[in-house]
């Protein structure tokens, strides 16, 4: 089991593991040179399968991939094998606000056979159930985008970031405080049989 600590300050501990696996900065950059490199050099995956070679800002959030300690990782295993476990334990509604944030224009999603990646979609304004497999700023060196439209993407791409980290915090903290055990689950079920005709 965990050492049992003060939320807060294990909420902190997991953010720094995480943020240098993740290669978040603790800061944002505000020169223009230092936001262009951050948007050109950040990770990216696919939109939907390799095949189709769309790319758009991601994170890798494989569970061995994060930096944290072994019993978490363990924890955290047995944790997403349950169903239900990102609507449990708040990963979802983190994802839920940033798309409310940015008026559904932006969402964000799981993708990868293992669901190992964080992916930021476009999406529809407004329109809450739709968003497109169309890349974002592939192969862009945004060198004759304007300050104005830099910083934009910067700041999508940012809250991107930071969304990421607060839903795989609230995912580790679940896991930890939360251990998975096996039960039995007796459910009612209707059939047909005979019964005498009086």
């Amino acid at each position: 089991m965990p050492v049992r600590t003060n939320v807060s300050k294990r909420r902190r501990e997991i953010k720094n593991l995480l943020r240098e696996a993740l290669h978040i900065p603790e800061r944002k950059h505000q020169g223009i040179l230092q936001i262009r490199e951050y948007l050109k050099k950040h990770y990216r995956y696919n939109t939907m399968h390799s095949w189709n070679r769309v790319t758009s800002y991601a994170h890798c959030i494989k569970v061995t991939r994060l930096g944290l300690p072994g019993e978490t990782v363990d924890r955290l295993f047995d944790a997403i094998s349950v169903e239900g476990f990102y609507s449990f334990s708040g990963f979802s509604d983190e994802l839920e606000e940033f798309a409310r944030r940015h008026d559904y224009e932006w969402r964000m999603g799981i993708n990868g056979r293992s669901d190992g990646y964080i992916v930021l979609y476009q999406g529809t304004k407004g329109r809450p159930n739709l968003h497109s497999s169309t890349g974002t700023d592939e192969n862009e060196d945004f060198e004759h985008w304007d300050r104005y439209s830099v910083e934009a993407r910067f700041e999508v791409v940012w809250d991107f970031d930071q969304t990421t980290l607060r839903a795989l915090i609230a995912g580790v903290l679940f896991a930890e405080k939360n251990k998975v055990e096996e039960i039995t689950v007796n459910v009612p079920t209707k059939t047909m049989t005979f019964v005498e005709d009086s």
